[in-house]
Order: C-alpha cells, then sequence, then structure tokens
C-alpha cells in the first residue's frame, strides 16, 4: 500500500492536496472494497468542511484522521483495514498531505 501511495504521489507532483485526494480515496478503495471514507479541509480545532467522498450509510462513530494542518479522513468502517496495515496508511497519507 505504502508503494502506491507514493506512486500518486510521484505522477501528481507540484499539485495541492485536494487535486491528489480522489486518486488516494481510489487506491484505498480499489485495496479494501467497500471501505467508505470522506476527506475534509481542517479549518482549525474543531470545525473540518468535506470536499471529497462520502458513505452510503451514516456512520455515528466514525475514525476520524487529521493527515496535517490542513486535511482529514473520516473512515466510516474501519475494521475492514488490519491494524498493522491502518498505521502504515495513516503515516502514508500524513506525509502525502503534509
Amino acid at each position: 500500500m505504502q508503494n502506491r501511495l507514493l506512486s500518486i504521489l510521484d505522477n501528481h507532483s507540484g499539485q495541492s492536496g485536494e487535486d491528489i485526494i480522489p486518486s488516494l480515496d481510489q487506491c484505498l478503495k480499489q485495496a479494501y472494497p467497500g471501505l467508505q471514507t470522506r476527506w475534509s479541509r481542517v479549518y482549525g480545532r474543531r470545525r473540518w468542511a468535506h470536499i471529497y467522498g462520502g458513505g452510503e450509510i451514516f456512520c455515528l462513530n466514525p475514525l476520524r484522521v487529521e493527515l496535517g494542518a490542513n486535511y482529514g479522513l473520516y473512515i466510516d468502517n474501519p475494521e475492514l483495514i488490519p491494524p498493522g496495515e491502518l498505521d502504515t496508511i495513516i503515516e502514508g497519507l500524513q506525509q502525502a498531505l503534509a
């Protein structure tokens, strides 16, 4: 997975996070079919504005991951990703969107 994320970064070098996010989202969903994600722009500690994605189901307790000062990710069903892999993916996404 880490190699896939790095490949996306190479293909989108010089582009903004919002331009890269659709490709990152597609990569995650190809690796983990059924994964429900919502990407956000972070405006301070509490205010996150939706910018991409959306689940078909409504989740009351999603995993909220801050990916840096500007971007965040909600994962409605993180149980689809093995715990060790989830940590690696989060680190890769944080590097990609820092």
